[in-house]
């Protein structure tokens, strides 16, 4: 295989989140560890990171060959959009599966400030994928942007209640 062959990228991309999240994440939560046994917890959440980091690295190689410049662009939510703005209908599918291994990605590997502060990155994957069609892989993409959303309106909620200012008496 090519390393520039683009269908096996997208299926390597799609192969390696779907049976990442079935598999490997299910695993974490219904496996019973033995509590005293460091290595056998801590085995489950790094190879389901390791294995959407392989997702991401597929799907990035794709979005490469497709435009350059994914590296420069993920430093910020403003140049992710821009650069994805070079995405139409028929990549709806690679933009939504790279972003939800990156989303994917930071729910396993939440306790690393590096990968929360790129989370930017997955979710405007996600969102370019809905809005090219939101009705993609049956609205996964809706599914995936659910808790930034609710994130979004509760912190617009704090942010215009004064909860958190002291009381005058």
């Amino acid at each position: 295989m090519r390393p520039t062959t683009k269908d096996a990228l997208f299926l390597l991309t799609k192969g390696w989140t779907a049976s990442t999240f079935a598999f490997i994440e299910d695993g974490l939560t219904s496996s019973p560890v033995d509590a005293d046994d460091e290595d056998a917890r801590r085995l489950p959440p790094r190879a389901a990171r390791a294995a959407y980091d392989r997702a991401i690295h597929y799907g990035v190689t794709l979005l490469e060959i497709r435009a350059k410049g994914f590296d420069k662009a993920r430093n910020n939510l403003a140049s992710m959009k821009g650069y994805l703005s070079q995405f139409a209908k028929e990549r709806r599918l690679e933009s939504a599966l790279v972003g939800q291994a990156w989303l994917a990605k930071a729910n396993v590997a939440k306790d690393d400030p590096a990968v929360v502060a790129e989370l930017h990155v997955g979710e405007a994957l996600v969102e370019r994928s809905v809005e090219l069609d939101e009705t993609a892989a049956y609205a996964a993409g809706r599914a995936a942007l659910v808790p930034f959303t609710r994130a979004r309106r509760w912190r617009s909620s704090m942010s215009r209640s004064n909860i958190f200012s002291a009381r005058t008496s």
